[in-house]
């Protein structure tokens, strides 16, 4: 089931996160964003109390409301099953509820599309990371295109 993180869930989360990335750069950003206090979501899928997906949401910087996908982790032995998408859609509708312009990502294309993330919505973005890989899911619909920059977390400069 998924739920909001709480702090008793850092050390299975930063597992999850370790051994999904096979890298501390996902790790290292979440923990840094946490510790500013500039994660606008944190959620787990928990299994009888065992953390086996963990996504997690920053706000940017600029354009001012919107939203990024930072993190999206699935335990080995259950990816396939969902739990990464149902974890991506509760994104989304957090991001809704909090009443986002938008949410871009930084991904597998071919994976966030199927939620409606897309690089022509993202075309006239500039971006300090790769313009390829950049997505976005446009909430408020006049946000497709719109021309601005995107300004991340100062933790995304060390990621």
């Amino acid at each position: 089931m998924i739920r909001g993180f709480e702090p008793t869930d850092a050390d299975q989360a930063a597992s999850l996160l370790a051994r999904a990335y096979e890298r501390d750069d996902e790790l290292n950003l979440v923990q840094s964003l946490r510790e500013r206090g500039e994660l606008q979501t944190e959620l787990v899928w928990d299994q009888d109390g065992v953390i086996l997906g963990h996504a997690t949401m920053a706000r940017h910087l600029h354009p001012i409301g919107w939203q990024t996908i930072s993190t999206v982790a699935v335990d080995a032995s259950v990816r396939g099953q969902g739990i990464g998408s149902d974890l991506v859609r509760a994104c989304l509708e957090a991001a809704r509820q909090a009443d986002a312009g938008a949410v871009t990502v930084l991904g597998n294309v071919r994976y966030y599309q199927r939620f409606g993330f897309t690089r022509s919505a993202a075309e006239a973005l500039e971006t300090p990371f790769s313009r390829d890989e950049t997505l976005m899911y446009p909430i408020r619909i006049e946000n497709a295109g719109i021309m601005a920059e995107l300004v991340y977390p100062a933790p995304y400069s060390r990621s």
